[in-house]
């Protein structure tokens, strides 16, 4: 669990719910974000970028 939230600190997003319960999706489909916009230059136009600050995820009671 600490890598995943040094990753979001490297990254600039804060979190304060990180935990082993709420660690489940797969980092791997996270693509960046140039090549995202490269893959799809020809389809969209790209008005804005959203960076997220904060990470909440919901976990289990207790945890």
């Amino acid at each position: 669990m600490t890598g995943s939230r040094k990753k979001m600190k490297a990254a600039g997003v804060y979190t304060t719910t990180a935990c082993a319960a709420t660690l489940d999706e797969a980092p791997g489909a996270y693509k960046p974000m140039d090549l995202i916009l490269e893959n799809i230059r020809e389809t969209v136009d790209v008005i804005e970028v959203i960076k997220p600050v904060y990470n909440f995820k919901a976990g289990g009671a207790g945890d």
